[in-house]
């Protein structure tokens, strides 16, 4: 009888600006409200036994009442976390799921693209409303850029893998 594989990754969320003392990756795309379907956690659940740091800029405090304006102090304060945590991390990942729109992490693909291309992998899936963009940025800059969030989960184990020394060990 095999045992439980003790969790080893941690995950943190804002507004808490941890100490990176493990290989990292920090999460960008598509918000889902779905538990079942949310890709993030799902990425975030595979990996839980790798000794890795993962950033989730997903708050469960964010709601309607949040106006989007740097003035506001907690809009404010998360777009800081998010735009502070890319140059610190190992791996920068950005899922683009069929059916959203997600203008926000557009953006954030050009600035990390081109800030951070050996860092940074996508996945966009067939039905995404600006695939062809996404597709185009991520070639122009040389961004490893999968169609599925099974995809995503093998490229990202395997950089996580990679940046923890757990290949070379033999594990």
């Amino acid at each position: 009888m095999s045992s439980p594989t003790p969790q080893r990754a941690t995950i943190h969320f804002p507004p808490t600006y941890p100490t990176l003392t493990n290989p990292s990756l920090i999460l960008f795309g598509t918000i889902e409200s779905s538990s079942t379907e949310n890709w993030a956690t799902h990425l975030s659940t595979s990996l839980l036994d790798l000794p890795i740091q993962i950033l989730s800029p997903r708050r469960d405090d964010w709601d309607a009442s949040w106006v989007e304006s740097p003035a506001f102090a907690p809009f404010h304060e998360e777009v800081e976390w998010e735009m502070f945590h890319p140059a610190h991390v190992g791996l920068i990942v950005i899922c683009f799921k069929a059916g959203s729109l997600c203008p926000v992490s557009l953006l954030e693909l050009g600035m990390y693209a081109a800030l951070h291309a050996g860092k940074t992998v996508v996945c966009c899936e067939e039905g995404f409303w600006k695939r062809g963009n996404v597709e185009m940025v991520c070639a122009q800059f040389g961004v490893v850029c999968v169609g599925t969030v099974g995809e995503l989960e093998v490229v990202v184990r395997g950089r996580m893998e990679a940046l923890s020394g757990k290949r070379e060990e033999g594990k």
